[in-house]
């Protein structure tokens, strides 16, 4: 072997021992992306350590705010490392949230915020493993196709029996039946939501009465974008 190579490669690398027995806190350059974790209280033991990375083409309306990052080790578990994120002033905190990227679909996942926060230009979470990580800015509501009832149709009473509507939010997503308000005739109705399908689905336990009714559906994703739809539909008077 020639342990005297011509060419060498040396590389600046942002990076501290995560020892079980030691508090861990590392900084990027920047100063703000923070990685902690508190000693004793996981048995791993790692090098951990931030680069700068490009991602290129995979965002449309969205607004990257601070990053790519990426923390590695990527292939190894690493128990309970917060991550802080400290916003820019140039960025509004409602809208922006911390999200991973996976290198083989193309695409940015929300990751679940840490609750109880200290300040609203601050976002903290959980991690555990190594991922790229940006801090990325979303205006987009959700969108919203009413299946039935039609705007403007006529219905008999006894056929017109369900609400339908499919609900999407293509980047920071929908949690649950939360984001959602469904409202007939001015009253709040309660509704079931299949996350799966993207569908909700209202049965109407009693036939409406003939004449106009009108539906109005509010909307909210996981990023406060608001939006809401409304309804305009007729009973007939048989």
């Amino acid at each position: 072997y020639d342990l005297n190579p011509e060419l060498m490669i040396k590389k600046k690398i942002n990076g501290r021992f995560l020892a079980k027995n030691k508090d861990f806190v590392l900084i990027h350059d920047t100063g703000h992306l923070y990685l902690r974790r508190d000693k004793n209280k996981y048995d791993d033991e790692s090098f951990v350590w931030i680069e700068n990375i490009s991602v290129e083409n995979v965002l449309e309306s969205e607004k990257i705010i601070l990053g790519p990052y990426s923390i590695h080790p990527g292939a190894k578990k690493i128990n309970g490392l917060e991550v802080t994120c400290n916003l820019n002033d140039s960025s509004n905190p409602r809208h922006v949230g911390l999200f991973s990227f996976d290198s083989l679909k193309q695409k940015w996942s929300m990751i679940k915020p840490r609750l109880g926060a200290t300040s609203d230009r601050k976002i903290e979470a959980y991690i555990d493993q190594g991922m790229i990580l940006a801090a990325i800015e979303d205006r987009k509501p959700p969108r919203v196709r009413v299946l039935s009832p039609g705007n403007g149709a006529q219905y008999s009473a006894k056929d017109f029996k369900e609400i339908r509507f499919t609900i999407e939010d293509s980047f920071s997503g929908i949690s649950g039946e939360e984001n959602i308000k469904l409202m007939l005739d001015r009253k709040p109705i309660i509704f079931e939501y299949n996350s799966y399908r993207k569908i909700v689905m209202c049965k109407l336990r009693k036939a409406l009465k003939p004449g106009k009714h009108d539906i109005s559906i509010s909307y909210t994703d996981n990023l406060n974008n608001k939006k809401k739809t409304n309804v305009m539909f007729y009973i007939k008077d048989e």
